[in-house]
């Protein structure tokens, strides 16, 4: 169970989800359902970071689109870095939340939808 401001984002997902609203724009969706390749998405986190439960919701939102309206070829990874700190050393993880498409890192802080959105387009066929 997440755990500080992490169950947020956690209950936002569930309440999505349950509800079908993934919250992205039209535009974005029609993006991610074009996509050729697989997308790893992880998100390396904190429990006392107030912007990660966003970055979180919004990778996890890509994933379930691309689940429900696409071949499921987006997958998001929530990581809690003081757990799983293997993980925030491979990535030379200073500061959350710190975003890694494909295992390298590609942004550091709360990335706009649109933002994501390039970067998962252009990284989608690099899958490792």
């Amino acid at each position: 169970m997440p755990a500080g401001e992490e169950i947020k984002g956690f209950i936002e997902t569930l309440i999505r989800i349950s509800n079908n609203d993934h919250g992205l724009s039209e535009s974005t969706v029609k993006e991610l359902l074009k996509l050729n390749g697989q997308v790893r998405i992880e998100v390396i986190v904190t429990p006392p970071c107030p912007y990660c439960p966003y970055a979180a919701l919004l990778s996890n939102m890509f994933a379930y689109v691309s689940k429900i309206y696409g071949d499921g070829n987006i997958k998001s990874f929530i990581i809690e870095a003081y757990e799983n700190p293997d993980i925030a050393d491979k990535y030379t993880v200073t500061t959350v939340p710190t975003i890694a498409i494909n295992g390298k890192v590609v942004f550091v802080g709360l990335p706009y939808e649109a933002q994501l959105l390039g970067i998962v387009k252009r990284l989608a066929s690099s899958y490792f």
